[in-house]
This record gives structure tokens, sequence and C-alpha cells, in this order.
């Protein structure tokens, strides 16, 4: 159903141009739907500016919501959304459109002022920003009587019952690094987190406790006097940063007591004590041992949110900017309402993770055996459901089973959420306390998945993981922690080929994580037995690190030789920075309120490797197969926070033969896929044995469109990626479609992937400039005859003036106990 009295077409707009509208006292102002034969883009948004008329936002790739003339009395079709369970509640969050002016935000207020809803304003954004002004309600009268007033208010998205936040390993850590309930191969890499900043907003951590303080005892080694537990900063072994302005202890006088301090083990626990061990050369006590998260080496920022008085969530914007000014890309947030729908909290994550990619959300679904619970069915998300932890395929009971509300899937991956072992706060300042205690849930296993995340970061840092980068020789006894041999003994020595690294985005760890995972095909879930992944049940499946690395292979091969351990494994993320300066560039976009300003940012890509794509733009790359194997693609963005009109690429894999593989189309029968923002192509290699190579394209097939051409983010028309590929021959993957970096607003073309341009940088050099003669003698012809040509030419029809920086694409051919 469209919203507004009419369907207006705007090619009549485009043939018969109309004045600019006034918004004068006489004229009323409301919805209208636009409809355009072509996808809306940049030029036909600034166009209806010009006619005095605002863009509010897309619904889908040909209809634009417009704010614009109506008539009196007009009532709008697509009536204002209730996004909750219809019930008398004490107060309520109105969301409005977006890009309204003051005037007419104000007009509303004195509307809902009228009804007796005492109207609030608790978020007004900056002038041009694409976010929603936020009015709190809380309304004198029942529900039935102010309702049927604010569902035909012009101006209005939705409306929400403001509801109470609640909060939602050693075994594990096996699991999740080579699939088996003993042994961790990756620790023996130093493959553990260090270096990353893991995020976390929860009950509060019990900062002495042996997983995070700093000395063993008051005035031994590493202690602050008669400190033990040490002061939070950088130069603390396990908290970067600790935000105690709601709170500043995991206290037994919190709701979810404890609840925070469990999870900020899950996340990075190392016992002081193995920790202190190491320290003495101990090998035996330094090697790691029950409570021990799989990224044992990162560190926390923490933010405690829970005080007497229950869970109180500051702005999303301020816990994201403070994970992000300290360094942290990863977050964990084990929490939310009891509500299945998109709420303006979910739009608050989405629309952070969208503007500043350097971030990815792991978050807790719910333990409802249905459906999953708000922020989790966010649209860039990682959605993370329970398995058990006995080494089996089985999952949790309670773990959610069933799609989103909105029509996606339930969960993104499934990680061990039994009976998980962590860290126990006493509620004390000063025990020095080592317990531990046992917790099931999607609580528990959302740290988990984090933890793995931060493992992946590290990966793609230090090079492991990489795209067609230079490598450089690194002994292998530089990376094992030296307790290593006293765990195994059949250890060889040898050197690993590493690359240089970078800072990872969201989507390209979401990418690495699902390519890692196994089906869980015949485990059970009740009385449910699990199919082939991907499904509601267990998203993508359990990720696993030997799916990307085989230890065991790694550790046999290298004996006094070096190894390349990643050879059929190729990655790219348009997000890299070429100086890896991410965290400055958030710096800075952000002034005053951190998402308002993060989300009004101008930024064309400038410093990043791209590419970003548009509408019908597509990007191709010509990919080597490795004989024997298996092919595996997972292709990641983040959406713009609209679930009428969501980003959509699409995933093309075609092989000599003309046969074509799309994303997500795992039966085959050649139906393009359009909700989910990760899509993934899998071929057995029994398919792939009669060929060398096979193409892949990524295809922009809707993105939203803004004011402005080229800006990454809710003011542009362009989104950026992240792909991970696998049996292919890493070194020899090549762009068949070059793009521009733009450095200091310069454009540079550079081939990403191959490294042609690289070797013949000269004869492509003297090939632009033959071209560029060709286009200036081509393009005096053209204004010579250009006023003939222009006779014929109606404003509605594409003149085809404007060249873009990618080719355009051809249309595919199908041949706890929560605690």
């Amino acid at each position: 159903m469209t919203r507004g009295p009419r369907v207006v077409f705007l090619a009549l707009i485009l043939i018969i141009p109309l004045p600019p509208l006034p918004h004068d006292e006489q004229q009323i102002f409301g919805e209208i739907v636009l409809n355009s034969d072509d996808p809306w883009d940049v030029k036909g948004w600034n166009s209806l500016v010009e006619q005095g008329m605002t863009p509010l936002r897309q619904l889908n790739a040909h209809e634009m919501l417009v704010w614009a003339p109506i008539d009196e009395g007009d009532i709008p079709l697509r009536i204002t959304e209730f996004r909750g369970l219809i019930d008398e509640y004490e107060t309520y969050i109105v969301v409005l459109e977006p890009r309204l002016d003051v005037k007419e935000k104000d007009e509303i207020k004195t509307t809902l002022n009228m009804i007796g809803l005492n109207p609030k304003t608790v978020f007004s954004p900056m002038e041009g920003s694409p976010l929603s002004e936020i009015i709190q309600i809380t309304p004198s009268n029942t529900f039935s009587d102010w309702w049927q007033f604010v569902e035909i208010v012009h101006g209005i998205h939705w409306v929400e019952p403001v509801l109470e936040t609640v909060g939602r390993n050693d075994i594990a850590a096996a699991i999740m690094q080579h699939g088996n309930i003993s042994g961790q191969p990756a620790w023996l890499f130093g493959l553990d987190g260090s270096g990353v900043i893991i995020s976390n907003a929860d009950s509060g951590i019990d900062r002495d406790h042996a997983c995070f303080r700093e000395a063993t005892e008051p005035g031994a080694s590493g202690s602050e006097w008669n400190n033990a537990t040490g002061t939070p900063g950088q130069n603390h072994r396990k908290i970067v940063f600790f935000n105690d302005t709601i709170d500043d202890w995991d206290s037994p006088n919190n709701q979810n007591y404890r609840h925070g301090t469990h999870v900020a083990g899950s996340l990075a626990c190392r016992s002081i004590w193995e920790f202190s061990a190491e320290n003495k050369g101990d090998w035996v006590n330094a090697t790691p041992g029950e409570g021990t998260s799989i990224s044992h080496g990162a560190r926390l920022v923490i933010e405690d949110v829970v005080d007497d008085d229950g869970w109180q969530i500051p702005e999303i914007g301020e816990l994201f900017w403070e994970a992000s000014s300290h360094g942290g890309v990863i977050r964990s947030d084990s929490w939310g309402d009891d509500s299945t729908e998109y709420t303006l909290r979910t739009s608050k994550f989405d629309s952070w993770l969208f503007s500043v990619p350097w971030s990815v959300s792991f978050v807790a679904p719910g333990n409802t055996g249905a459906e999953v619970l708000e922020p989790a069915n966010g649209l860039n998300v990682v959605s993370v459901g329970a398995s058990a932890k006995d080494g089996t395929n089985d999952l949790w009971t309670l773990t959610p089973r069933q799609s989103t509300a909105q029509g996606r899937m339930g969960v993104t991956i499934v990680v061990p959420g039994e009976t998980i072992i962590s860290a126990k706060g006493d509620g004390l300042h000063d025990s020095n306390n080592d317990g531990w205690r046992s917790s099931t849930g999607t609580s528990m296993a959302t740290p988990q998945a984090a933890a793995f995340a931060a493992v992946i970061q590290q990966m793609v840092e230090t090079g492991w993981i990489t795209g067609n980068d230079s490598k450089v020789v690194v002994s292998s006894n530089s990376l094992r922690p030296d307790w290593a041999e006293s765990v195994n003994n059949n250890l060889t020595e040898g050197n690993l080929l590493l690359a240089s690294g970078f800072t990872p985005s969201g989507p390209l760890i979401r990418a690495l994580m699902v390519l890692s995972a196994d089906s869980l095909e015949g485990g059970r879930q009740a009385e449910l037995t699990l199919g082939v992944a991907p499904d509601n049940q267990q998203g993508w499946g359990r990720p696993n690190l030997s799916n990307l690395v085989d230890f065991e292979y790694l550790n046999n091969q290298m004996n006094n030789s070096t190894v390349d351990p990643t050879t059929n494994i190729w990655i790219h993320d348009s997000f890299r920075m070429v100086d890896n300066n991410w965290q400055s560039m958030i710096e800075s976009w952000v002034e005053g309120n951190p998402l308002d300003s993060v989300s009004n940012h101008h930024w064309k890509g400038e410093g990043a490797v791209g590419p970003f794509l548009s509408t019908t733009q597509d990007v191709v790359w010509k990919m080597p197969l490795v004989n024997g194997e298996d092919f595996d693609a997972r292709l990641v963005w983040n959406t713009a926070p609209n679930i009428d009109s969501r980003d959509d690429l699409d995933l093309v894999v075609t092989l000599p033969d003309g046969e074509i593989f799309l994303g997500n189309d795992m039966v085959g029968d050649g139906v393009r896929e359009n909700v989910e923002t990760i899509e993934g192509v899998h071929i057995p290699s029994e398919i792939l044995k009669d060929f060398e190579y096979l193409e892949l394209r990524i295809i922009g097939h809707q993105i939203n469109t803004g004011p402005e051409n080229d800006v990454v983010g809710l003011n542009g028309d362009k989104i950026g990626f992240a792909l991970a590929v696998k049996g292919v021959d890493r070194e020899e993957v090549e762009t068949m479609t070059p793009w521009s970096i733009i450095i200091q607003d310069e454009g540079v073309n550079v081939e990403q992937g191959g490294g042609s341009l690289d070797k013949y940088w000269f004869a492509v050099m003297i090939i632009i400039v033959v071209f560029t003669i060709g286009l200036i003698i081509i393009e005096r012809y053209k204004i010579s005859t250009q006023m003939e040509v222009d006779e014929f030419m109606t404003e509605g029809e594409p003149s085809n003036h404007d060249s873009d920086s990618l080719p355009i694409a051809v249309a595919p051919h199908i041949g706890d106990d929560n605690e």
C-alpha cells in the first residue's frame, strides 16, 4: 500500500516543469508518492527540490515519498505505522518523516498537543540531516481515543511504545577454532585477538576478578601500590576504557547482576594467574584453562548501563562513538526490548553501521524459541543464535528459529551458548576473586561470536587473510606463545608469508565469519531436524576458524620451510583505507550529536580502495580456480535503515560454459534474492572440474539515493561492500573493471586484485592520453551538432551526457535460560 492520496508520475513533472511551490500559509502540504519510470537518482531527487517539493525517502527503486501540496482534508492512504503490541503504555515515541523543515515539525507537535498527548522533542537533527525528529508523548487519554487521530497526521512515519530494556569457555573456544571440543590450534599460532578492542554495554564488570585485574594480589607485580585491580586506560592489560557515568560496578542491587561480568569474561578473559605464570616462565601454569576466551588477547571498552533502577541505555550514537574513539570496531550487546518490531533503536543501530562501516554489532536475539527480538532484527547487525557445547550439531531449544517480522533470516550465525563457563562477579571491590559460573542463552552466545570476530579482525590486520598484497616472511617462533609446547610437543618450526594487513570493515568481518561457518545439517532443535545452511534456525551455520586456515596442515607443511597459510582465500573490502586512518576519518565527522553528525557526512570514499556502487553499476573479477576444491563466495554490505527500500546488491557467478549461479539461490531455480544483506554462492568441485576459472560480478541492483552524487552514505547514491572467496588462486585473481580511488579529491585509476596496472602503467598512461585526445576531437564535433540534436530530446529522456567510474551492469541471462 502506498502513502499519500495519489501517485504522481515523474515523467509529467519533467516534461511540463512546474514553478517552485512556496510553503505559504494558504498551501497545505503532506506526503504524496511520486513514481518514476526509471530508478530514482540524485538528478531526480534534486529536480523535485527545484519544483519546491521535499523528497523524504524512497519506498522502492521507482517510488519516492515526497512532501508536496495536497488538498485540504486529504487523508494519507498509507497511514502512520504503530510498531508494537496494541496496549496502554505510559510513554510512546513518535518518529517523524525525515527532512521536514522546522515549521512543519512544529505544526505536527501542535497537532499532537491538541490531541492531548503532551509532546516533547527528545531529538532534533541538525539542518540537512537525513535523520528523523523524535518526539516523546505521554497521553492523557486511552489509546483508542487518540490513535484514530494520530494515524492520519501527515509527517509521522511511525509510533512505538517505550518498553523496559532487559538483558538477554574453553570448550566453546575449541569448537569455534576447529569444530572439536578439545585443542586450540589457533592459539598456538598466536591468534587470540591480540591488538583488538571489543566494546560492550551491559551491567558493568567486576573489575577485580582474575579475568581483568592487573595483579594477582595487592603489592604483586602489576599492582598500583596496594591496588591489584588497576586503573582502566591504554596501559591496562584488559580494560582500555570504563564508562561509569551511570554505574561503576557489577553490583548485587543492579538488575541482571553478574550478567555484565560473565559477558566480559567471554569476550576477553585471560586469568591473571596464567598471565603471571607466563611472565615467570612457568609454562605449565601459563596454559589457558577454564573460562578463557577465544580472544583472550583482546582488550575491552566497558560501558556500565545498569543501575539500581534497571537498564539505562544512553543514546546509541554515544555508545558506538565511544567504541570508535577508543579504536573499537566490534561491539557485543546482549540486551534489548521484548519487541519484534523494527524500532527506533534498531533504526539507530542500522544508521550508525551504515554511516560508519568500520563497525560491527553482535546482538542477542532473545531466548524466544520463535521470533527474533529488537535490535537483533536490524538490517546490518549480526544476530547470534545459541548452539550446543557438546560437539554435536544441535541447537539450544530456546534459540530463535523464525524469520524476522520484516521477512529476513532470523539469526545470522550460531555459536555455543549452553552452559558457558565465564567470570563470576561477587559485587565486592577488593576481594580479588577468581570464581566461575555457568550460564545459558543467546546472551552468552553473543559475546562468544564477538570474540570469534576479534580473531578474524586480528587475522586481517596481521595479514593472515588478504587479497593480492605483497608478503613478508614471519618466523613461526615469533608468533607462538611461550607456553605452546607445553600443550603440544609436535609443533614444527618455520616461516609464514603474511601481508601487511589493514583494519577490516564490519562487512568484511561478517563475510569471513559466514564463509568460515559449518552447516549443522542433521542436528536437532527440540523436535526439529536441521537442514543445510543458511536457514532461519542456524543462519549461515557455526563459525570455524579451521575453514579459513587448516592449522594442522599448516603445522605439518612448515617444518623449517616457508608457507603461505591462505593461498586459496581472497578478500576485497571497499572500505579498506589506503593509510588505515579509519579512526581519524570518523573523528573528522563527529561534531555534537555523534549519530546525527556521522549520518550527515558527505564522504565520497576519499582514501578508501573502493569501488562504491550506485544503481546499475557493477564490478567484475576473473578468478582462477584451485583444482579439486569447492568454490565459495560471500558478499556482504550494509544498507540504509529503510525497511521499505533496502539497498540491494546482486552476486552473480558465471562459468566459462555460460552457467550462472545467483547469490542465495541455493536450489538453483534462477531467482535472485532481494531481502538479505549477505549473499552466498557455493559450487561443488565436481561441477568445476572441467574449468580453470570463473567470473564473479557484483551488481548494484537498487541503491537508495539522496541529494548528492557519489556520496557513500545517507546523503548520497553509493554503497560499498566486502567480498570473501574460497577455492581460488588468490595471487592470480584479476580485476576486469578498473575503478577510481579518490585521494585528496583526485581520482586515480587503479586495478584492484590483479596488479595489471602496476605492471603496465606506462602503456596504460599512453592509452589514456590517446583516448583523451580522441574524446576531445569527438566532443568538438558533438558541440557543432548539439543544437540539432537537442531539438529532438525531451527533458525526461536520458541524454547520456554523464559518465560513470564503473560500466553499466549487463542484466544476467539465467541458463539464557537467560540469566
